[in-house]
């Protein structure tokens, strides 16, 4: 399992800066590109989202990253996120 947490973060920064690098390498603007320009392009696609704190929204969280990933909402607080809230989550995939 694979646990990502990014704080001061936002997507469409990261996807502007991703594009600016292609541009400037000379290379064709595709998905591919992109994806491999972004900060993290090892990284796995998201299986499952999840959004803690009672939001309902992304807040601009690996957006091309979790594309097409369920997303779990849940009214608890970082801290308080539990491993039932957890298993809830990943409930959403298996």
């Amino acid at each position: 399992m694979l646990l990502t947490v990014a704080f001061d973060y936002g997507s469409r920064v990261e996807l502007l800066d991703a594009a600016r690098r292609v541009r400037a390498a000379g290379r064709p603007i595709t998905a591919e590109s992109i994806a491999a320009a972004l900060y993290l392009p090892e990284l796995p696609p998201v299986d499952v989202l999840v959004r803690t704190s009672g939001e309902g929204r992304l807040s601009n969280f690996l957006l091309w990253q979790s594309a097409g990933s369920p997303v779990y909402f849940t009214g608890k607080n970082w801290p308080e996120f539990d491993a039932a809230e957890l298993d809830a989550a990943l409930a959403l995939v298996s």
